[in-house]
């Protein structure tokens, strides 16, 4: 569709009653066709003397340099975008100078397709990069766009190829200043199946890189999948690159049926409360925070992960892999189990309640319990109860 500036004008919607294929080697985009540069609900924030800040959408975008700008917010539907991606905010500039622009959102591409949808090409709309800095005494990097909407209803959906909506890389400033551009966030897809879904293609909704550091990424986006007969939803946040920002999951009660957490900051609603179903899988690099959550399927973390929650029930499995894991909690059940903490996993508790382990805990060298510090008052200790 046609490029977007500061209004949203354009997208992408076909309501076709019959069969759609998109062959191998054909391609949707709408790449940086989104908002332009410091515009839309997410936009980046431009900077006077610093980088220009990542926009959001799927996520929050990713801060920029030494003043550490804001990101542009989240917004728009994980079940049913239609949004356009923001642009990423503006570098840094002197009377004497002109900008470093941020760069473009993603577009918007809606597609209702009554019969079969073989998706075997690529459909992307992505946020393009924002310019880089020229020295950090004149120019400061700016913010890259963030990904747009990908939003497929369809009877059938078949298929082999590939979804992209990912957030636009930060400027860097060019001579090792401290002013890059933040990173755009990753955008939203949606996928909403009635009859039978045999995809088997990928998804992306990477943040866009900061100009110089993770710190400076931008959010993870949000995949969003309905199949036949499914009551509830599955939830993918997969990122190629460890996030700088979060990833908010509005609404609640909540309850996913897959929650699969790939290199994601995903942060719930305070108050909320969060069950997952059928199948819960966190991988890579990793900030989850919730305030209740019940979890019927068996639960695994693996690499790096900060957890916070208030309270949680693990009605199956709950197990830490070797890595670096940080999990500060009110208190937890677990079933008829054992818990075992490895090397470089620390549990802190933020209470005074006690966690039941229906099982025997064991701590590796290198583990850590502890409860959060004290002030004036007692209102934390470590308080477990291990039946066997």
């Amino acid at each position: 569709h046609t490029a977007n500036y500061t209004t949203k004008q354009y997208t992408l919607n076909l309501n076709v009653t019959g069969n759609f294929e998109l062959q191998s080697g054909s391609t949707i985009s709408v790449d940086g066709r989104g908002y332009a540069n410091t515009s839309g609900t997410g936009e980046g924030g431009d900077s006077d003397y610093d980088g220009g800040s990542g926009a959001g959408h799927g996520g929050k975008g990713g801060a920029a340099g030494a003043a550490n700008i804001s990101g542009g917010t989240n917004y728009d539907s994980y079940s049913d975008p239609v949004e356009l991606g923001s642009g990423g905010g503006n570098g840094k500039y002197a009377s004497s100078y002109a900008f470093r622009y941020g760069g473009a959102g993603g577009g918007a591409v809606i597609l209702n397709v009554g019969g079969t949808l073989t998706l075997n090409g690529l459909i992307t709309a992505n946020g393009n990069n924002g310019d880089s800095g020229i020295s950090h005494t004149s120019y400061g990097g700016a913010g890259g766009g963030a990904g747009g909407s990908i939003n497929l209803t369809a009877g059938t959906l078949t298929g082999t190829g590939s979804l992209t909506s990912t957030g636009g890389s930060g400027g860097s400033d060019t001579d090792g200043g401290a002013d890059p551009g933040g990173g755009g966030a990753g955008g939203r897809v949606a996928l909403k199946v009635s009859t039978n879904n045999t995809f088997t293609g990928g998804y992306d909704v990477s943040a866009g890189t900061g100009g110089v550091a993770t710190a400076y990424s931008g959010a993870t986006g949000t995949v969003y999948q309905k199949n036949p007969a499914q009551t509830d939803f599955n939830l993918y946040l997969y990122s190629t690159i460890v996030p700088g920002a979060e990833t908010p999951i509005t609404g609640t009660p909540i309850t996913i049926d897959t929650f699969t957490v790939t290199n994601a900051k995903p942060v719930f609603d305070s108050g909320s409360t969060l069950t997952v179903d059928n199948l819960f899988t966190i991988t890579g690099t990793n900030s989850l925070m919730f305030t209740n959550g019940t979890f019927y399927p068996q639960v695994s973390l693996t690499g790096t992960n900060t957890v916070n929650f208030s309270t949680a029930n693990f009605n199956n499995t709950f197990s830490l892999i070797d890595g670096t894991n940080t999990l500060t909690y009110g208190y937890f059940t677990l079933p008829a189990q054992n818990l075992v903490i490895p090397t470089g996993t620390t549990l802190i508790q933020n209470s005074s309640s006690t966690s039941i382990i229906n099982g025997n805990l064991t701590l590796h060298p290198g583990a850590k319990l502890t409860h959060t510090a004290n002030y004036t008052t007692k209102q934390y200790t470590l308080n477990l109860n291990v039946t066997g």
